[in-house]
């Protein structure tokens, strides 16, 4: 069994779909063995992105990612990394009516990167 990390970013939780999130990822099988609703931070999100901390877009990321509450969630299921990727994808809701936005709303890390969940 794989394991990975989802974040439900801002904007899902802003549009109160998080709940049309979870169920794709339940009617696909999956388990969340762990979530929380919490607010990042600057040191989080370093931390958590580090492997782009130091680009010129960062800033943007990190004032999306702080805007407001997120959802990180751990899965749990057979191929939830690859999978996870296309279950938040944004042209599956609203019938495609989002499909321009260019954040999806949510991503995926290995598990292993999930230092949101362990924000107290």
């Amino acid at each position: 069994m794989e394991e990975t990390l989802i974040i439900l970013k801002p904007d899902c939780m802003e549009k109160r779909i998080a709940g049309e999130v979870i169920t794709r990822f339940e009617n696909a099988g999956f388990d969340i063995v762990a979530s929380k609703v919490t607010q990042l931070d600057g040191p989080i999100l370093r931390e958590h992105y580090a492997h782009v901390a130091d680009l010129p877009f960062f800033p943007e990321i990190e004032a999306f990612m702080s805007s407001r509450p997120v959802m990180p969630m751990i899965l749990r299921g057979e191929r939830c990394h690859r999978s996870g990727a296309r279950t938040t994808r944004t042209d599956q809701f609203r019938g495609g009516a989002e499909r321009h936005d260019p954040w999806r709303f949510g991503h995926r890390h290995d598990a292993q990167r999930g230092a949101c969940l362990r924000q107290p």
